[in-house]
Formats: C-alpha cells, sequence, structure tokens
C-alpha cells in the first residue's frame, strides 16, 4: 500500500476510474444480453417498447435489470479494489447526492434523452467518444444494418473499440 491520505487528485482519479470501468462492464452485460440467447429474452421486454420515452429506460425484465447492475458492480469493485489497495484511508468517490459523480453528470444531461423521442447527436467526433441520444436510438432501431451496434451507455469508446459503433448521419 501507498499509504498516506489521498490527495484530491487522487480522488478525482477513482472517481472517474470507478465510473469508466462501471460503464464498461455496462457495455460487456449489454452486448452479452443481446448475443447470448437465453439473456437476450430478458432483454428483449426493454426492446419491445414501440416508441422510446424517459419512462423506455425502466421497462426491463427484473432478471435483465439483476444482470446489468450486477455487471456494473464488478467494474466499480474492480476500480475500488485497486484503489483501496494503494489507499486504504480512501473513504470514497466524488459524490453528488450520494452518487458517483460521473454518474450522477450522465443520468441527469443524457439518461432521460436517450430513451425520448427527441433526435439528438453530438456531431461525428464527439459520437466516438459520447454516446448521444441519435447513437441510441440506432441501437434501439428494427432496422437490420443497425442490429448489434451501440451498446454503450456512456462512452462510445467501447463500441468504437470494439466494432459495434455506428455513427449515424443526419436525421433517422
Amino acid at each position: 500500500a501507498v499509504g498516506g491520505e489521498p490527495g484530491l487528485w487522487v480522488i478525482a482519479l477513482y472517481t472517474v476510474a470507478s465510473f469508466a470501468l462501471g460503464d464498461l462492464s455496462y457495455y460487456i452485460s449489454h452486448r452479452i444480453s443481446h448475443e447470448v440467447p437465453c439473456l437476450w429474452e430478458f432483454h428483449k421486454v426493454h426492446h419491445s417498447a414501440q416508441v422510446l420515452t424517459p419512462a423506455t429506460v425502466y421497462r426491463a425484465h427484473p432478471v435483465d435489470m439483476f444482470w446489468n447492475v450486477t455487471c456494473r458492480s464488478v467494474g466499480v469493485g474492480l476500480a475500488s479494489g485497486v484503489f483501496y489497495f494503494y489507499y486504504p484511508t480512501i473513504e470514497s468517490v466524488i459524490t453528488i447526492a450520494g452518487v458517483n459523480a460521473g454518474v450522477f453528470i450522465a443520468y441527469m444531461t443524457f439518461a432521460n434523452l436517450r430513451h425520448s423521442h427527441i433526435w439528438l447527436s453530438f456531431g461525428k467526433t464527439i459520437e466516438h467518444f459520447m454516446v448521444s441520444p441519435a447513437q441510441h436510438h440506432i441501437h434501439h432501431s428494427k432496422e437490420p444494418r443497425h442490429f448489434d451496434k451501440n451498446y454503450g451507455s456512456f462512452f462510445a469508446l467501447w463500441d468504437w473499440w470494439f466494432g459495434s459503433l455506428y455513427i449515424p448521419e443526419g436525421k433517422w
């Protein structure tokens, strides 16, 4: 262990690392939910919505929710394990209302828009790094060319790196 009190920069890095590893874990679990037939049976409840609304994010089978939360928790746990090993006195990530600041900001700004009828693109460059509502609309598309695309929750990096990124051009 490194020992000593972690400075603000260590706590900030811990916040970003736990958010990023949680997001990567979600990407993996979401992709697996589409590719493994028995998990798809639970996940397809979320995709059965005819129209995207902010309530669509909560339209999920309990098994699907458990799977995704468990996987996201593994990512956060990995980050926590590393930081607690090096800084045993680190108490928490930077939070807003008791929630990881990254998660809080992501949900307050984009989570509801991703599951709304509002088509909002961030542009080709930013959409290589962050998932836009337009990209998530593509994920929910019934068109075969959009199948198996845009699994990410916040960071589009995972889709880009693992070959599932689809950046929409214009209004779909």
